[in-house]
């Protein structure tokens, strides 16, 4: 018989692509067989996952209306079709989920075809995919202690980091250095962040114009909102670099000061990584407010601050950012914090577990 296959599935956001890729690159380092299943929506992250391992599917979404149900049920007789081709042609020990609506198809039908899969949950809330394949599942792995609606017999391993950031992850230090500028760097997430493009120029130039000059501005954003926010930025006075997407993301956060950012887990988890304080703008619309549960267990170990959508577009921001410049030693302290919690060695422990129990 053929090597033993591990399949690893996430699609849709980089928040569950990003682990993903992190166990693979693990699991590829220890001479595994390892396929990479993914949807065409995340296909756009899979730079570093080889071609002959790459399988990509049909995106499955939540229908809104009629017309979009036959096309979803058309989509997923697909995608049921690649993987029923997979298990005849690999030899799958093991399908390994990391939630989201378009992993349900493959583990599924694996376990209608008594392939054992695992899953893995990136936030402190559950989500309903998981939640469903929790029930199925072999074994269940969280980033969170305490996580809602996971059963009790979860394992607690932590959220896998990809390897740009464990291989600068042991260069950073709490202590800063002082440098001319004061680098700022604004994440919204794989998907951008509207409020960030829409409040950032005006936070920034509400600020002391003396502290405004020594401000470095990276920040991410969405293509649409680009344009307009490096001319609001420019007027107001910030030195700043905009990006759709920032592919070398470790390396530009390993430079910055603060990180605003949202609270999704891979984000979170990969600003720990890098020992960096940030503040924490959670998304409100998030399904079941997981990004608040998120953010909450960074704020409360001193990691960083928590503003909400409200706080932000009433400015609270330039208050904040104010205060941590003209006192550094408060970064440092929260760099150090961080230090303490980081949990960068999760990809790690799930390949453990992986090759004991199923290789």
């Amino acid at each position: 018989m053929s090597e033993k296959t591990i399949a690893i599935v996430a699609g849709g956001t980089g928040g569950h692509v990003f682990p993903a890729i992190s166990v693979f690159q693990e699991l590829k380092a220890r001479k595994q067989k390892v396929l990479f299943i993914t949807d065409q929506r995340a296909e756009r992250f899979c730079a570093d996952i080889p071609n002959d391992d790459l399988i990509v599917m049909k995106t499955i979404r939540v229908p809104k209306q009629l017309d979009q149900i036959a096309k979803n049920f058309s989509k997923l007789l697909k995608n049921v079709k690649i993987v029923k081709q997979l298990l005849a042609l690999e030899n799958i020990a093991l399908f390994v989920g990391f939630g989201g609506l378009f992993s349900l198809v493959p583990l599924i039908y694996s376990y209608l075809k008594k392939v054992p899969f695992i899953i893995h949950e990136q936030n402190a809330v559950m989500g309903v995919s998981n939640r469903l394949l929790s029930k199925l599942a072999h074994q269940v792995f969280l980033s969170y202690s305490d996580t809602k609606y996971a059963a009790k017999n979860a394992s607690v391993l932590g959220l896998p980091i990809r390897k740009a950031f464990l291989d600068l992850a042991d260069n950073q230090s709490p202590k800063r250095e002082p440098k001319d500028k004061f680098e700022i760097c604004v994440i919204g997430g794989s998907q951008g962040a509207k409020i960030f493009a829409e409040e950032m120029p005006q936070s920034l130039d509400a600020l002391p114009q003396a502290l405004k000059g020594g401000i470095n501005l990276i920040q991410q954003a969405r293509a649409e909102d680009v344009k307009e926010l490096e001319e609001n930025l420019k007027q107001a006075g910030i030195k700043a670099e905009v990006r759709p997407f920032i592919m070398d993301s470790a390396y530009i956060l390993s430079n910055a000061d603060l990180v605003v950012c949202r609270a999704g887990a891979s984000t979170i988890a990969e600003v720990a990584a890098l020992c960096k304080p940030a503040v924490i703008v959670p998304f409100a619309k998030a399904k079941d407010n997981h990004q608040a549960a998120n953010a909450k267990v960074y704020v409360q170990n001193g990691c960083g601050w928590l503003l909400t959508e409200e706080q932000f577009r009433k400015g609270e921001l330039t208050k904040l950012v104010e205060y941590l410049m003209e006192r550094p030693q408060e970064l440092s302290k929260a760099s150090d914090n961080v230090k303490k919690n980081r949990k960068p060695d999760a990809a790690c422990l799930i390949s453990d577990k992986i090759c004991q129990d199923f290789l």
